[in-house]
């Protein structure tokens, strides 16, 4: 008899596949984009490079941990995860993510710089496939703004495309949430008071910040 856990059951086992699916159509595309297979390597070992940099400039809290990915494909890979607090203020600097059974072998990076009040002015990301290290098959520069009781955020890719925009907050009394694919990104939206407010003196383009620093 088809029932709810039945069908739940069902709906994960296929969601499953179908991530496994494009996981492995977007690797096949940056396979095929040697451009792009250079500079996501490169910014990912970039990212390397700065985290150990940031982590140098700080007391921090060190804690290893250790586990499997979920999924058929991916559950036979395991990692370890190092992340680095701030001694002092308990703030996320940089968390590097190795294979555990390859330890030299990089499957995730991120890494934060903060500012003043210790709010976030920049954080990366470049993540590897567990089953494949030709490219990064995901990478990201974040670029934070804060004005008047809003954060927002524009998110590129190593190759400076624009992904993402992000604001939440208060305004004028009321509250803003936006999250906005490139393709949302008009001058219908742009023309607007709360975009205008949230966006405002954020860059347009990652510029120098896609050599991460």
């Amino acid at each position: 008899m088809w029932n709810k856990l039945s069908a739940s059951v069902f709906f994960v086992v296929a969601l499953v596949y179908v991530h496994a699916a494009v996981a492995e159509i977007q690797t096949q595309q940056v396979k095929e984009d040697t451009v792009k297979v250079s500079e996501w390597n490169h910014f990912a070992q970039q990212l390397l490079e700065l985290s150990k940099k940031t982590v140098a400039a700080r007391t921090v809290k060190k804690r290893e941990t250790e586990g499997s990915y979920g999924g058929e494909v991916a559950g036979r890979y395991g990692y370890r995860r190092v992340d680095y607090h701030d001694d002092k203020t308990g703030k996320l600097l940089s968390r590097v993510q190795w294979d555990r059974d390859k330890p030299d072998q990089l499957q995730e990076i991120e890494v934060y710089i903060y500012g003043p009040q210790d709010r976030v002015l920049r954080d990366y990301l470049a993540s590897y496939l567990p089953w494949s290290h030709n490219a990064p098959i995901q990478t990201a520069i974040n670029l934070h703004q804060y004005n008047n009781g809003l954060h927002a955020f524009r998110q590129f890719d190593a190759s400076g495309e624009l992904l993402f925009e992000k604001c939440t907050g208060e305004y004028k009394g009321h509250s803003v949430d936006l999250a906005l694919e490139d393709y949302e990104i008009d001058e219908t939206v742009t023309a607007a008071t709360d975009y205008h407010a949230c966006f405002k003196g954020l860059r347009k383009t990652a510029g120098e910040y896609l050599l991460p620093h």
